[in-house]
């Protein structure tokens, strides 16, 4: 029993500031960050195709383009400087599109933009893997939704700064932009305070990396070692036989993240610490082989057309509305579609942690389906079907944006990083290509061809469920 103690971690978790335990303390922290660096971005590059109108939606399909490129090589960064600094990184990046705008440089515009794509992917993986990291295995809908409620309220904030600047204050653009620059360096500065969440066992998070029932077993049968190596010690020094010291034969140097030289051991290809044995292009090679292989797995090829219609979505809003609407109404269409989209997502959290994934995403898309449908024979210039869509979307897009965590630590629970960087690649590409094609397609094409794809979706979420992937959850 004295042995079993060793190894129990504390139930209650400790307090970490003032009365909130390091889980919450981060997930605050991390929450009201992305909420200033948010509303920096999303309220500047909404008036990117308004500025621009030449050059707007290229633009915008060009910066996912280059997140793409982040997303295959986001893994490996994120590995090398782990999820915190990443995030700082990508978020660096995503701020300095203000001084872009503000600028206005052609040149110095083009590269930031390109820039960003880059530093979404390094966010967006950074950050998944660090929620993953401190979520337990039965709160990471709840967390989700906390976070994801508090970046899409960034879609709300940043278009209502815009909305009071330019209808009650009369402010120029060049104001607004710097406005928004220093909105970004507040969250830059509340990411400072962001504390490391360590992968090793016995952390002082009261929550374990999410294991595999391989890794799972692995673990047991090592408690279930160390308990009898401690039985058979307490019996020899109670007998007075020599005891052997465990920390000889190189496993706490293991642990720690050291390395063990030991003969006839290959490197690991993955190991960012053994790049220097197996080489760095192999190294490199290695990693972006797991991605792909991840990308193309049975678990997450049929929700491909999910992650396309959650990309499709964004260029819907983002692109097919703003070159329509007067300058002063393009910030109230955006903080229309952050309302409804943003605060949902705390009680979305919720019904995936009770319910299971399955039942919150067949909702999701079917409110979508319903969108597309309205808005399809409704009329585009109906004032009525118009905001009844964009209500629907919002609420389908909150359910789509909750389940992304949940549902790579239930598919891919070994490589979180690579599951988020192949969710996200597909959203994004299929964001880059709508930008690029929106001039070539009228709304009518544009809601056919998103009809068709939301009902693909609904059937590849059916499919899994068939093959036992996305079960329900006991209430």
């Amino acid at each position: 029993m004295e042995n079993e103690h060793l190894i129990q971690k504390e139930k209650t978790p400790r307090k970490y500031c003032l009365f909130l335990s390091k889980v919450w303390y981060s997930l605050m922290i991390v929450s009201f960050s992305f909420i200033f660096i948010g509303s920096s971005y999303f309220g500047a590059v909404g008036f990117l195709a308004k500025l621009y109108p030449q050059y707007g939606t290229l633009f915008l399909g060009l910066s996912y383009l280059t997140a793409i490129v982040g997303l295959l090589i986001g893994p490996l960064i994120v590995e090398v400087l782990g999820p915190r600094l990443s995030m700082f990184v990508g978020s660096v990046l995503w701020v300095i599109f203000s001084l872009a705008m503000l600028l206005k440089n052609f040149i110095f515009l083009c590269i930031i933009n390109l820039l960003t794509g880059i530093g979404g992917g390094l966010l967006w993986i950074g950050n998944g893997e660090y929620l993953i990291r401190m979520s337990g295995k039965s709160d990471i809908g709840k967390i989700s939704g906390i976070f994801i409620a508090f970046f899409l309220s960034a879609s709300i904030l940043g278009p209502g700064v815009a909305t009071i600047c330019l209808d009650i204050y009369n402010t120029s653009m060049g104001t607004l932009f710097f406005i928004f620059l220093m909105i970004g360096v507040i969250g830059l500065i509340v990411l400072l305070f962001l504390p490391h969440f360590s992968v090793k066992k016995g952390s002082d998070s009261e929550n374990e990396p999410f294991l595999s029932k391989e890794n799972q077993k692995s673990e047991q049968v090592s408690i279930n070692s160390t308990l009898a190596q401690n039985t058979i010690n307490s019996e020899k020094e109670s007998t007075g036989e020599e005891v052997k010291d465990s920390s000889d034969d190189g496993y706490e140097d293991n642990v720690s993240g050291g390395e063990v030289e030991e003969e006839g051991v290959t490197p690991d290809p993955e190991n960012p610490k053994h790049a220097k044995k197996v080489g760095t292009f192999k190294f490199v090679y290695t990693k972006i082989k797991t991605l792909l292989l991840i990308l193309f797995s049975k678990q997450l090829v049929p929700l491909i057309p999910v992650m396309v219609v959650t990309g499709l979505m964004t260029s819907f809003v983002y692109g097919c509305i703003p070159p329509k609407l007067e300058r002063k109404m393009i910030p109230k269409f955006i903080l229309v579609y952050g309302i409804v989209d943003g605060p949902t997502c705390l009680f979305i959290g919720k019904l995936v942690d009770k319910f299971g994934e399955f039942g919150v995403c067949l909702v999701a898309i079917s409110l979508e389906i319903i969108g597309s449908l309205i808005c399809f024979f409704g009329s585009f210039q109906t004032q009525y079907a118009f905001w009844i869509t964009i209500i629907l979307y919002g609420l389908g897009d909150s359910g789509l944006s909750t389940l992304k965590y949940p549902l790579i630590k239930l598919l891919v629970p070994d490589k979180p990083r690579e599951g988020i960087a192949a969710f996200t690649l597909f959203n994004n590409l299929a964001t880059a290509l709508a930008f690029i094609a929106l001039s070539k397609l009228s709304l009518i094409k544009y809601l056919v061809v998103l009809l068709i794809l939301q009902i693909i979706s609904l059937m590849g979420v059916y499919y899994l469920k068939i093959k036992g992937l996305l079960k329900k959850k006991k209430t």
